[in-house]
């Protein structure tokens, strides 16, 4: 249950057309009203492209030759790119607990989510099943109802982008990124009276500390008796019994003063809450056969079990442990600059004439990429938080090849290589299958991303003089990261700082490691105006789908759509000098 990507994900992807799940996966409402709502989102997300995707559309205009991708841009051009893409997800690859390969079936983030509540939603109340299984002299499994939830995380990219022809060919350019993250979530918990065994707190904290010191005060008293019983005779059976009683008693004070460290206690009627009732009720008994009162009539404990409110005062009050900064619901961040990139693509070889119809042509080249750490990244206090990129460079090296035969048939390759260069994150450093890491283990790190590499290839097919459609398989991998520490704490995560926990950063680096197959599916519009002399600018509409069909590691089953237009327009003439 509840089980989650530490830290935010133990490994983000940078390189942007594979996302690994950015921190805890989110909760949808899965209704009919919903799904309505979301298409509605995708739909306003895309209407500036698709307005001026129809206005191109009605131009009048004759064919080019067109393949579906064309990286170069023609000498003393600028070609001006306007790109919305929506994507969602709502089901991971994942290992197994214990760092097992899986089963390579998607992993439902809701399912993750749901089930009874305990320390598999909230580990930062293990202390609390401890010190109950001290006091009650057995195992101790917390728990406060049952949940269970919808989860989806969706993400609209505006993607902003300007391409000079410098020379015939090469072509560079510039990308600006504008990212909106949504977190959808419905949950439904119930008290589960019949079933819970623990609530929210024992009462008044000054019932909590009367309690404590009365109870302190007759173990005082009674230690005073087993002294002077065990002066007058060491090997009798009155030294022995008392000091049985005072140890268990100390043994049963330190256990109920942890217990109340934790923001829960035991439902009075609960089997852990009757047994600490009898448990104190023997230590009065042999306390009174000693002629020492004070001991209290009763442990406080919970009277009633976990309603929602009390749920989410678990997750956001910053006294308890987890100190989240958003609640376990519905959350969407403004507009943010993703990772801006700067490129430049060369062509390296070429035969045949690209702009010639019907005939066949070849060329291939290689490209560079640098992505800036202009991104921000999510916030590790807030569990259904996104961020708008990593937040460290990349640098990316691709080759690419392009190719037609005969008049209609084409396709596409290329291989990406791309190396993740070091930056810095804050992260919860806790197993990645527990969604809310507890305060305690958040730290500043250094941190090293795997380098990712890519091969796609993508058939296309000229319908119309205008327009031609594709589809195609992309396989993307990504190497395991490594952590460190960026403060002064011990390398390996053992001396805590003040106030915090010991951390292992192994725990990052599991499903870190990751690959997925994508296959995808579009067409591609484009015309040009009629003569050289007129003021339209050539216009090419791209609308493509494209899935998650596979993956290892940690690895979101993202689907995406997307619409594109790019204009093409003349920044200076490039004629042959006068003779």
């Amino acid at each position: 249950m509840a089980k989650r990507l530490a830290g935010r994900r133990p490994a983000a992807v940078a390189w942007p057309f594979e996302q690994a799940v950015p921190r805890i996966a989110h909760v949808s409402r899965a209704s009919r009203t919903v799904r309505a709502a979301r298409a509605g989102r995708t739909a306003r997300a895309a209407l500036p492209v698709i307005c001026a995707a129809a206005a191109g559309m009605f131009w009048q205009t004759t064919a080019q030759a067109q393949e579906g991708y064309r990286p170069l841009v023609p000498i003393g051009s600028l070609r001006i790119g306007l790109a919305t893409t929506y994507s969602s997800y709502s089901a991971r690859y994942r290992p197994e607990p214990g760092g097992m390969p899986g089963d390579r079936q998607p992993v439902s983030l809701g399912a993750e989510f749901s089930g009874p509540v305990g320390t598999s939603l909230f580990p930062s109340l293990a202390d609390y099943e401890a010190a109950v299984a001290q006091a009650t002299g057995s195992e101790h499994r917390l728990r406060l109802g049952t949940v269970a939830a919808t989860a989806e995380k969706n993400a609209v990219r505006l993607l902003l982008s300007a391409d000079v022809g410098v020379l015939d060919w090469l072509s560079v350019g510039v990308m600006v990124p504008l990212v909106r993250n949504e977190t959808e979530f419905s949950m439904h918990f119930a008290a589960d009276s019949a079933l819970a065994n623990a609530g929210f707190g024992a009462g008044a904290p000054s019932a909590v500390s009367g309690f404590l010191s009365s109870f302190g005060g007759a173990i005082g008293a009674y230690r005073t008796f087993r002294t002077s019983a065990c002066a007058a005779d060491p090997s009798g059976a009155a030294c022995r019994d008392a000091t049985m009683h005072l140890s268990g008693a100390e043994a049963f004070h330190d256990a109920l003063s942890a217990m109340y460290e934790s923001p829960v206690a035991p439902l009075e009627n609960s089997p852990a809450g009757l047994a600490m009732q009898a448990r104190l009720a023997v230590l009065a008994e042999a306390f009174q056969a000693a002629g020492v009162g004070g001991v209290p009539g009763a442990v406080p404990l919970a009277d009633s079990p976990m309603d929602l409110e009390a749920l989410q005062r678990l997750v956001t009050d910053p006294n308890l442990g987890v100190a989240g900064t958003h609640p376990l619901a519905p959350w969407m961040s403004l507009w943010a600059l993703g990772d801006i990139e700067i490129r430049a693509d060369a062509r390296l070889w070429q035969t045949g004439d690209a702009n010639a119809g019907g005939g066949g042509y070849a060329e291939a080249g290689a490209g560079v990429i640098a992505r800036l750490p202009t991104g921000v990244q999510d916030d590790p206090a807030n569990f259904l938080d996104a961020g708008s990129g990593d937040g460290q460079t990349d640098i990316e090296v691709r080759g690419w090849a392009n190719g037609q035969w005969g008049a209609r048939l084409g396709a596409w390759a290329e291989v990406r290589y791309g190396a993740q260069l070091p930056g810095a994150a804050e992260r919860r450093v806790f197993d990645p299958y527990y969604w809310i890491a507890p305060a305690a283990v958040q730290r500043q790190l250094s941190w090293n991303p795997g380098d990712y590499q890519a091969v796609a290839v993508s058939p296309w097919f000229r319908l119309a003089d205008d327009l031609t459609v594709l589809a195609g398989y992309r396989y993307f991998r990504k190497g395991r990261d490594s952590f460190s520490l960026a403060s002064a704490d011990d390398s390996e995560g053992n001396e805590p700082p003040a106030g915090g926990a010991a951390v292992d950063l192994s725990a990052l680096v599991l499903g870190s490691e990751a690959t997925s197959s994508r296959i995808h599916l579009g067409g591609v519009f484009r015309r040009a105006p009629a003569s050289s002399g007129s003021p339209l600018w050539p216009a090419e509409v791209r609308v493509v789908y494209s899935r998650v069909v596979g993956g290892t590691g940690i690895m979101p089953k993202t689907g995406t759509f997307e619409v594109r237009l790019r204009f093409l327009t003349r920044l200076w003439r490039n004629e042959p000098p006068a003779a």
